[in-house]
């Protein structure tokens, strides 16, 4: 799946979505962050005061050091 995006996709800040938050103290959860990008700007613009990214792509979150991250790991029986 991710094969088939270009390389910048994880890295466009979404205003499709931005547009839809209003102002405010919102807590907002994005699965599927990329590299964070639109999380950053709704905090930016003040439409957010707390935001968790979750991406499952590995090669997207390397060298995000200014950011917290938690690494979780599921095995499959």
């Amino acid at each position: 799946m991710y094969r088939d995006k270009d390389e910048g996709y994880s890295s466009n800040i979404r205003w499709d979505i931005i547009q839809l938050i209003p102002t405010g103290n919102h807590k907002i959860l994005d699965v599927g962050c990329g590299a964070g990008h639109t999380l950053k700007k709704l905090k930016e613009l003040s439409k957010a005061n707390e935001t968790v990214g979750i991406e499952i792509n590995e090669q997207v979150t390397q060298g995000l050091s200014d950011r917290k991250s938690t690494r979780l790991n599921s095995s499959h029986s």
